[in-house]
């Protein structure tokens, strides 16, 4: 416990420390990044959406928005023509992997990581949009390596915005493939001074539900170094129990995240549920 609290109190430091400037900036190892637009050509005042295209090689993993006790988030910083901002990023779901011996939240393989550009009224004619993108890359077999990566691409105004084919289909795929809130499933939680104990139902869902769920946390609240325990009532009830991690905030009015099936909760094979919880009146 002692080495993983100073591992946690390197990577704190990490995630609140400025990037270098980008003459000291260094390739981030174990993966290739690049910038696509789903437009090539942007009309003023509207909105685009862009991808960092993480490439994950050897291993490698990069990390989600909470990637658990170990790991930094991946962080962009953005150079944008005057008058042009960026939304926050939107994020892929995540999957279990490891840091040497410890559990985190992160990516392998092909990751699109999703930021809206909101353009201004008076565009150049032909414009860059550059993005500095920083994170730490891990394997189980190595340890972490701090990196920064420069990309940009260069896009042209027009009357009316035009669609890159290709880029579009990419990114409308991986806007596709982040789950949206259902309704009819019901979630709430209950926090003690230890642990947290997430409560989700729906009654019109009747198919078999496995023990093996897994809860991703959106706020850095579970100390994954110890396991989940699921509980499947007789009504498919479903509760997951977590113990809070040591920087957990207190006394959490909302928890939102994704509950991993690997059977799946839909017929579209879907086995990541969105959970947007409130603290329960009895807590």
């Amino acid at each position: 416990m002692k080495t993983l609290l100073q591992l946690l109190s390197i990577l704190i430091l990490f995630a609140t420390t400025a990037y270098p400037q980008a003459e000291d900036a260094v390739k981030m190892k174990g993966v290739k990044i690049n910038l696509i637009s789903e437009a090539d050509a942007i009309s003023p005042n509207t909105s685009f959406t862009v991808a960092i295209h993480i490439q994950h090689f050897d291993g490698f993993h990069t990390y989600w928005k909470n990637p658990g006790m170990v790991g930094v988030a991946t962080k962009i910083d953005w150079t944008l023509p005057e008058g042009f901002k960026a939304g926050e990023i939107q994020w892929q779901v995540p999957e279990r992997s490891k840091m040497l011996k410890y559990n985190c939240h992160g990516y392998k393989g092909e990751t699109y990581l999703l930021v809206d550009i909101q353009a201004g009224a008076d565009i150049p004619e032909s414009f860059d949009i550059e993005a500095k993108v920083g994170g730490m890359t891990c394997s189980e077999k190595s340890c972490c390596f701090v990196g920064f990566a420069q990309t940009k691409i260069s896009l042209n105004r027009d009357t009316e915005t035009k669609l890159n084919s290709k880029h579009h289909k990419i990114i409308q795929a991986a806007r596709d493939r982040i789950p949206k809130l259902i309704e009819k499933w019901q979630s709430s939680f209950q926090q003690t001074d230890s642990e947290i104990i997430l409560a989700v139902h729906n009654s019109e869902f009747t198919k078999d539900i496995p023990q093996d769920l897994y809860f991703y946390p959106e706020q850095n609240v579970y100390n994954t170094e110890t396991p989940q325990e699921v509980v499947i009532t007789t009504d498919n009830s479903i509760n997951v129990r977590f113990q809070l991690s040591v920087i957990a905030e207190k006394n959490l009015k909302s928890l939102s995240g994704f509950l991993y099936n690997p059977k799946g909760w839909s017929s579209n094979d879907d086995k990541y549920l969105r959970v947007e919880a409130k603290v329960s009146a009895k807590n």
